[in-house]
């Protein structure tokens, strides 16, 4: 599978688990469709969340670790948002972490977001389940689930993300 056949096919997975968490289209913004290269642009994630600091009141930046992970794309993520929030460019930020890097995390920097509803987490049980579904039909391989499916597992069980702050 060519490099933009896999970008393709973790757009379907990610879009169909959005719509299934209830996240309206006009809210996505997918920067490689807007950016004109085939490697990640991550000027252009800063130069995103710079502008939507300026376009909005109240923005809370949300990326990968920049410390806890042991994807480099996922680090280089969220150290570019870090960047920022330390140059005092953007007011506030979270970073998400994988389930199994939060025995890692000073107890006073963690976040807990967790799922209480029925509804909420049927939502989430949907959104997780969108990354495993394999068809070849609808051009569909698991390609996130296969890639990190004890994080999917967790979530689905657990019914909680864990973020933390960027004091780490």
């Amino acid at each position: 599978m060519s490099n933009q056949e896999k970008y393709e096919y973790r757009e379907r997975e990610f879009l169909d688990a959005v719509k299934e968490l209830g996240v309206k289209k006009e809210n996505i913004i997918l920067l490689p469709r807007i950016n004109n290269s085939e490697v990640t642009s991550f000027n252009l994630m800063e130069k995103t969340a710079l502008d939507f600091e300026r376009k909005f009141d109240n923005v809370t930046h949300v990326a990968h670790t920049y410390k806890y992970d042991w994807h480099l794309q996922h680090l280089k993520n969220g150290s570019t948002i870090q960047s920022l929030y330390n140059s005092g460019k953007i007011k506030h930020a979270l970073y998400f972490i994988k389930p199994r890097y939060e025995k890692d995390l000073p107890i006073s920097e963690k976040i807990i977001y967790k799922s209480e509803t029925t509804r909420e987490k049927q939502r989430i049980k949907k959104a997780c389940m969108a990354y495993k579904i394999i068809d070849e039909k609808s051009k569909r391989e698991g390609i996130g689930y296969k890639s990190d499916h004890k994080s999917f597992e967790d979530l689905m069980i657990k019914n909680r993300s864990i973020l933390h702050t960027p004091n780490v």
